[in-house]
């Protein structure tokens, strides 16, 4: 492990899933691995750049906004590298409720996790109900129904249940 920082206790995140299924199975694989093999080196190491000196030294600093910024960075990079595979830098409709979000004071950050179609903001406990209306009125605004929810840090490691015991 090269970091590892607490997420401070206040920040939270939101979470915007619109109805629909994104790529998966054979078809995600497939599609990853073609990327991968394509990829241009270049674009790791600007990944990692912004990961080193933009996103862990913003959590370690308890900057939100700056984190934000730097996580909603990291995630365009990220799809720019497989814009190719899923129709352009965030998967429909990812995008559009992206677009929606931004600028919106509530939240600090917004990108497309992964594949999408779930599209993450940064924000805190007091912005919490704020930025909750906002996602819904994103959703309404593009013209999808999907779930929206606000999640709190867990900083501690991964657990393991079994049996009823971990």
């Amino acid at each position: 492990m090269l970091a590892r920082h607490d997420v401070p206790d206040d920040w939270r995140f939101l979470l915007v899933v619109p109805e629909g299924r994104g790529r998966h199975g054979r078809e995600e694989d497939d599609s990853m691995r073609a990327v991968v093999e394509g990829a241009d080196p270049a674009v790791a190491d600007e990944l990692a750049g912004v990961l080193l000196r933009r996103v862990l030294p913003a959590v370690a600093a308890g900057d939100r906004e700056r984190f934000g910024r730097a996580v909603a960075e990291f995630g365009r990079l990220n799809g720019a590298w497989y814009a190719d595979e899923q129709g352009g830098v965030y998967r429909p409709p990812a995008g559009e409720l992206i677009e929606a979000l931004r600028g919106v004071p509530a939240v600090a950050g917004v990108g497309q996790s992964s594949w999408g179609p779930a599209v993450y903001g940064v924000t805190d406990r007091a912005n919490a109900d704020a930025a909750r209306q906002a996602a819904v009125d994103a959703l309404d605004a593009v013209g999808v129904d999907g779930e929206v929810s606000v999640a709190a840090p867990r900083n501690e490691g991964a657990r393991v249940e079994h049996g009823g015991e971990y």
